[in-house]
Formats: C-alpha cells, structure tokens, sequence
C-alpha cells in the first residue's frame, strides 16, 4: 500500500499539520501545568492524587495494612513506593515530568505507528481528537494520577510488540499490569493471537512484579499479609452501594440506579445490558483476529484491539471513575487515521469518520453527574466498534491488494 508522503505535500497542508502537533502539546501542557498554577492552594499541594500515593505506599509498606478505599494492587504500590525516597516537593516533580513524558510519547507512537503524520491535513486534527477525550486526560494531569503513565507503559509495550519484540514488550505490558489492572484482558490477547513469545515474556515479568518484587518491598513476613488486605479490600470494592458518599465515583450501576430508582429488576437490566454490550466488543475481536492476521506488523488492528480490551475492563467496572478511560485515545486515533487514508475505499473511510463524528458529538453532550458513566460507556462502546470494524475491514482490503498483486506475477512466471 503507498503512503501519501507529509513532505511532498503542499505547503498550506504542512503549516495545518505543524499547526495541529502544536496545538495537541498546547493542550497536554496546558492539562499538565497551567491548571496547577492556577489551583487555589500552592503547588506541589496542587496534585492531589500523588499526594495520596505517596503518603499511603509509605504507610503500606511500614504497616502492612491498606487504607480504606485504596485499591491498589501490591506491586502498584511497590512501584510507587520507589518513587518517594525524596522529599515530596522532589518526588511530585519527578512525578510531573514522568507524567508529561507519558502523555507526550503516548500520542507521539499513536501518530507514528498509524503514520497519521504521511496523511496531508490529519494531524490537523489531532486537537479535534483530543477534545474527544481531554476529560480523561484532564484530571489526571491535573491531579497527577497514573492512568496516563499506565497508557504510556502500555503503548511502549504495543510498539515493541509490532515490530517483533516481545521480551521488551512484554516487560512493558507486565510493567501497565502492575500499575493497573486496565490492561488484565491483554494477556490473553496475546496468546489468543498466537504472539506466544510475547505471552511468555510477559508471564515472566508478571511473575517479577507480582511475587518476586513484593516481598523485596514489604518484607517477606508482611507479603501475605498485604495481598490478603487488598484482596479483601478489592471483593470490598465490587459490592460498594450505589448511594456511597464517594464524590468521584460514576460506575454504570449508580446510573442504572438513576434511571430506575426502587427498581432492582430494572436495574440489573441496564447493567446487564451494558454488560452484554462489552462482551460483544470481545467476541467481535475473537470472531476477526484470523481475517486481520493476514498482515502480523498491521498497527491499527494492533492498537484498535488493545484500546478495545482496555476500555472492555474499565467501562464495566464498578469503581469506574471520570479519568479511567484514557485509552479511548487510541481507538480515536485509530478512527482518524482509517478516515484520513486516502488509500481506503470512500466507504470504509465514510464508516470511520461517521463513527469519529458520532463520538465526538456525543463528548459534547452534557449529562447529569450520576449518569455520567453510562454516558462515558456509550462513547467508549461506539468508538471501540468502530475502530475494530474499520481496522476489520482495511485487513480485508489488504488481503485482495495482495491477491491482486500476486495474480501478475504468478501468470508471468
């Protein structure tokens, strides 16, 4: 397949993308820096959510005992551990500077694994984009989460594994599994893609993160103890009442809550429905893998699938929360480029930019807070089938490009 060229492209085009690269590091800067200048207490007081990550992996590696509401797995909080030998001041601006960097290469290997920058006008569109899904990206920049540096990990994994790397590729997959537990779905992708030196790659280091490395942090005596608390803590999450004073909180079953008030019939209907829906993301991803295998380095595939997983384990989720879902990102990207390929069939860009355009009008749909989550879950369901579908059915025409070029040469010879 030939690529349009970025550097043979008018001039008027260059200046839009150049001026479309700006404008997404404009924003990312902008989540990441201004608004925690502006915040009403002084910097670093401002990144509430390291804070938290601080204090409480200190206090769960000197005590062994989880704080209430603090969900995060042992390796999670050996990880983070690590990162609070200085002083706060020192530590959060470290912390900072990782979380840029993250966000930063997040979006530079989307653009460079589904060569949006060879397509004349896409990149201008990246702070459309965006918009699609700068709340998530919002709160966590603001707040310093790890959602974006869980992204981060996870996209450098994706990168080794397209090109063929699976030790390093599964160090860093193994790496996004310790710090969240988003990326629980791709493991098994990868066996399920037969990528079988990636899938053993990243059991190994699974197994250093999650049994080797704790006991190192924690002590050998006080492991057991610290798996057994957030294990308790975790079955603790999954049964949270829809009406708990938790101000962040917008899980599908609070909305469902919402909309069918003293009807629990009513409500497990909505859930299970929303449900269901995620089910069907996952067997539409097992149901194709054999059609899109034709071409193992097809990065949008890659990227459509695992942005798809991720999003299937936190949409769900019941402790689902406004910036989870950054990795939305990747499934819009894969859209935009799909729609701007000029190598695809006007249908199949029609398709992905119908999906793009549906997404980004519903990012700008305002909803009431408690239904917030299933609003989230739409988005999210819609951009997610329509990445696979579109990522579907560019392999398909991949697969009769090839067809047809290798008719020729099998009748000259």
């Amino acid at each position: 397949m030939t690529d349009v060229s970025w550097t043979r492209s008018p001039r008027l085009w260059r200046i839009f993308d150049c001026a479309g690269a700006l404008g997404l590091l404009f924003w990312l800067m902008v989540q990441l820096v201004a608004k925690q200048l502006r915040a009403p207490c002084p910097w670093p007081r401002a990144i509430g959510d390291y804070r938290i990550f601080y204090d409480y992996s200190r206090q769960i590696v000197q005590t062994g005992i989880y704080p209430p509401l603090y969900y995060y797995a042992p390796p999670s909080v050996a990880l983070m551990f690590c990162t609070t030998f200085f002083p706060f001041s020192v530590s959060a601006g470290l912390w900072v500077g990782l979380s840029g960097a993250a966000a930063i290469g997040s979006w530079l290997i989307l653009i460079v694994m589904l060569r949006i920058w060879r397509t004349p006008g896409a990149m201008a569109c990246l702070p459309l984009i965006f918009l699609g899904c700068s709340s998530f990206f919002s709160w966590d920049l603001t707040k310093q989460n790890m959602n974006v540096f869980f992204l981060g990990m996870l996209l450098v994994g994706v990168w080794f594994l397209d090109r063929d790397r699976p030790i390093a590729a599964g160090g860093f997959i193994a790496v996004s599994f310790a710090l969240k537990l988003f990326s629980v779905l791709v493991i098994p992708y990868l066996f399920w893609k037969r990528r079988y030196r990636a899938f053993a790659w990243t059991i190994v280091f699974c197994v250093v993160y999650w049994i080797l490395l704790p006991p190192i942090i924690f002590g050998p005596r006080a492991v057991v103890g610290v798996y057994r608390n957030w294990g308790g803590g975790v079955l603790d999450a999954t049964r949270i009442p829809t009406d708990f004073p938790h101000p962040l909180l917008i899980s599908i079953q609070r909305g469902a809550a919402y909309l069918a008030p003293g009807q629990p019939v009513g409500s497990a209907i909505i859930v299970d429905a929303v449900r269901a829906a995620w089910l069907g993301v996952l067997i539409l991803i097992c149901g194709t893998w054999q059609k899109r295998d034709s071409d193992v380095r097809e990065a949008r595939a890659l990227i459509a699938d695992i942005g798809a997983l991720v999003l299937a384990a936190i949409g769900p989720s019941p402790y689902l929360e406004p910036y989870h879902p950054v990795a939305f990102a990747a499934c819009l990207t894969v859209l935009l480029a799909v729609a701007a390929d000029v190598n695809q069939t006007p249908r199949r860009r029609t398709m992905a930019g119908v999906f793009l355009v549906v997404v980004l009008i519903l990012a700008g749909v305002p909803s009431r807070w408690e239904l917030r989550g299933l609003a989230i879950n739409i988005r999210l369901l819609i951009g997610s089938v329509g990445a696979i579908l579109s990522t579907r059915a560019l392999a398909r025409q991949c697969e009769t490009t090839n067809v047809k070029t290798l008719t020729p040469s099998l009748s000259a010879s």
